[in-house]
């Protein structure tokens, strides 16, 4: 949004950005849309939500079995 902050990037390319946002399954979305570009650091329950979401969503990806599918 329009007040967020962000803290230019360090050495490895890395930039701080602070946003306020309602815990949500579409900001876990955009979140999963920025892939390994953004990492959630704070709160760490938040962090540790989004770990959990991350867990069931590859596990529903695992292929199972001997012949994939479900």
């Amino acid at each position: 949004g329009k007040d967020a902050i962000i803290i230019p990037a360090d050495e490895e390319g890395w930039s701080d950005a602070n946003v306020e946002d309602a815990l949500s399954g579409q900001f876990f979305g955009w979140v999963f849309a920025l892939g390994e570009s953004i990492r959630i650091i704070s709160p760490s329950g938040v962090a540790e939500q989004f770990a959990r979401q991350a867990e069931r969503i590859a596990e529903a990806y695992r292929i199972k079995g001997n012949g994939g599918g479900r």
